[in-house]
């Protein structure tokens, strides 16, 4: 079982006295190390905050999970050989689910830390009888023809209309292929009984049909995700206490309660990479990735009731920096290097964007490469480092408050509460470069009083008290 060590030095240090730039206000402001054996600034793989958001756990670097109490400003404790990929605080916040990849599904006792495994690895699944699947569509069969009979309300936006014929089917979609020609299967001829096995499948997967239309000469396609006939087991509506695990393009999510397994989804395999967020109501996942072209960047909401897609948008952007839910459910926020887009999950729209300042100019190293010329062999190069003055981004992460502050760190080591005052939007700027280096993590609690933000080795904890809070958001 796993052993509670804290043999790590942990340094604390207070440094009060955090001024807002332009504010009379103090706000307390202490700093956590969290260092390795070796004295190198730990890695954040996974986190969880308990609902009272006084805790906050974190699965470091080297299979350590460290709990923080972010009202004492001191390390609770700490865990060694935990291969845990996701963790999750149960409800009443004195349980921790972790979920890891080649390891068993544990509930930790946070005040004494005694572990119970719950369950063994629960990437072993079972994929020899796929679960009844349905699709949103209806195909009558006349004349050894399948024609469409009926479409559901998630097709209407579709090309695909009724009367058409459905011709081929594709259920392994490769990435980077666009249209191609290759895996799809005939259909023509299959007006029988039988014809039905050929959409079968595992639920919340995707497959390609394609569709002829008279008078039309290029054939159809549109790509569908299988939903299960049976009712699934919903996510607990409690907030903060969901874990989620990922196996290969498939995620499963963990209630932190009983333990158990309340959902699992399957991404398109053009979403393979990017970024994965859940809702602070429990009801959605977020999903944002480069699309197989490289050039936009695809923003889908699930909804983890049905499994199904409930929104899905692009947005011209190569780089996504982070992904966030807003704190009452209702916008996935996508953060590019300099604003916050934001998608409206119950139109599917963009709703504009919170555009940030220019960040500062900074010193880059850049390694430079050239040939050594007369004397040397051909193609021999010679290289060197060179410091370079650069723009940093202004946001490298970001978080959303309960009380609608947003929260964003830059590449400078900046930390800025953005927010809404008197229509107008306002950005203030901590003590200037706070975390002294890049903004590799920050999260507001769900309580919204606490804002901790990780870079180079030093943990963060800002209080927002409730007089800033209340001055500021009427």
């Amino acid at each position: 079982m796993h052993r509670r060590v804290l043999f790590l030095v942990i340094g604390y240090c207070l440094m009060s006295g955090g001024f807002l730039s332009g504010q009379t206000s103090k706000i307390a402001h202490d700093s956590i190390k969290l260092l390795d054996e070796k004295n190198k600034p730990e890695r954040i793989h996974a986190h969880a905050f308990s609902p009272d958001g006084r805790l906050l756990a974190l699965r470091v670097s080297d299979f350590v999970l460290r709990v923080i109490d972010l009202e004492n400003r001191k390390l609770k404790a700490s865990y060694a050989d935990m291969d845990i990929g996701a963790i999750a605080f149960s409800s009443d916040s004195k349980h921790l689910v972790g979920i890891g990849e080649f390891s068993d599904v544990v509930r930790i006792d946070v005040e004494n830390g005694d572990t119970e495994k719950i369950r063994e690895t629960p990437w072993k699944l079972d994929y020899s009888d796929p679960a009844p699947t349905k699709v949103d569509i209806e195909i009558s069969k006349s004349d050894g023809k399948l024609i469409v009979s009926s479409i559901g309300e998630t097709l209407k936006s579709t090309d695909v209309e009724l009367g058409d014929e459905l011709i081929a089917i594709k259920n392994k979609i490769k990435p980077g292929r666009g249209k191609n020609k290759k895996g799809w299967s005939t259909l023509l001829g299959r007006g029988s009984e039988g014809f039905p096995i050929h959409l079968k499948g595992r639920a919340n997967t995707w497959f390609q049909l394609r569709f002829r239309r008279e008078g039309r000469a290029e054939p159809i396609e549109i790509e569908l995700q299988r939903i299960a006939t049976d009712e699934q087991e919903a996510l607990p509506k409690s907030e903060g206490s969901i874990a989620l695990g990922r196996i290969g393009r498939s995620f499963v999510f963990y209630s932190g309660d009983s333990a158990a397994e309340c959902m699992a989804l399957t991404l398109r395999d053009t979403m393979q990479k990017g970024q994965g967020t859940i809702a602070p109501n429990g009801k959605y996942f977020g999903w944002v990735a480069v699309l197989q072209d490289g050039w936009d960047v695809c923003a889908e909401v699930y909804s983890l009731e049905s499994g199904r897609v409930v929104a899905s948008n692009v947005v011209k952007s190569r780089r996504i920096q982070r992904v966030r839910f807003s704190a009452d459910s209702k916008h996935l926020l996508v953060g590019t290097p300099s604003s916050v887009e934001v998608l409206d999950i119950a139109s599917g729209s963009w709703k504009g964007a919170v555009k940030l300042p220019e960040g500062p100019e900074i010193d880059r190293v850049v390694k430079r490469s050239v040939p050594l010329g007369l004397g040397g062999l051909p193609g021999m190069r010679s290289s060197y480092k060179e410091t370079v003055k650069s723009k940093a981004d202004p946001l490298s992460d970001f978080d959303f408050s309960p009380a609608s502050i947003l929260a964003v760190g830059s590449a400078a080591g900046d930390l800025t509460l953005v927010y809404k005052k008197r229509g107008e939007t306002q950005f203030l700027k901590l003590d200037d470069r706070m975390l002294n280096s890049r903004a590799e993590f920050v999260r507001f609690n769900p309580t919204g009083d606490r804002l901790v933000a990780y870079a180079k080795g030093n943990l963060h904890i800002v209080n927002i008290d409730d007089e800033f809070r209340n001055s500021h958001l009427k």
